[in-house]
């Protein structure tokens, strides 16, 4: 059996407001199961609203990084790579 968590719970998985999780429920974007206590959403519903509200990222930024900031991505003009020896032997 899936285990069922508050609508309270969620929220604080999720960083965001009990009324936000409420707001969701009722729009119909997160399911849930009534109950006279409130709300109780499963860990797969959790899961499938998450996946369905995911961003893409773009091919070209994906795994792009400075080195030594791994989430800080590329901007243009700046180097990708550390310098090879023969880039800091010819300053």
């Amino acid at each position: 059996m899936d285990t069922y968590l508050s609508t309270q719970e969620v929220a604080d998985r999720l960083g965001v407001s009990v009324f936000t999780i409420r707001r969701y429920i009722r729009a119909g974007k997160l399911k849930a199961v009534r109950l006279d206590a409130g709300f109780r959403i499963s860990r797969l519903d959790i899961a499938e609203f998450l996946r369905a509200h995911e961003i893409a990222v773009p091919p070209d930024l994906a795994g792009d990084s400075v080195p030594g900031d791994p989430t800080r991505p590329v901007v243009d003009g700046e180097m990708s790579q550390a310098p090879s020896s023969a880039d800091r032997s010819a300053g």
